[in-house]
């Protein structure tokens, strides 16, 4: 594992708290090639203000069209 959690952000959506950055192979999980699907291990995090589930991320940046841009 990593020695230090990263911060990584969707441009429109949430804000990832990226606890290892080693991709592992995902069980049971290939793609249509038959090559692994791989994943990091990490948290979500809410950054439009709406989840329902906050400080976790819920999806909902998608049903308000939420745009990360800044804007002064």
């Amino acid at each position: 594992m990593d020695s230090k959690p990263k911060i990584a952000f969707s441009p429109n959506g949430p804000y990832y708290l990226m606890h290892d950055t080693r991709a592992t192979p995902v069980p049971n999980l290939r793609r249509a090639s038959g090559d692994p699907c791989a994943t990091v291990r990490g948290v979500a995090l809410c950054r439009c203000g709406a989840s329902k589930n906050k400080p976790f991320c819920d999806g909902m940046h998608v049903a308000i069209c939420f745009d990360g841009t800044l804007k002064h």
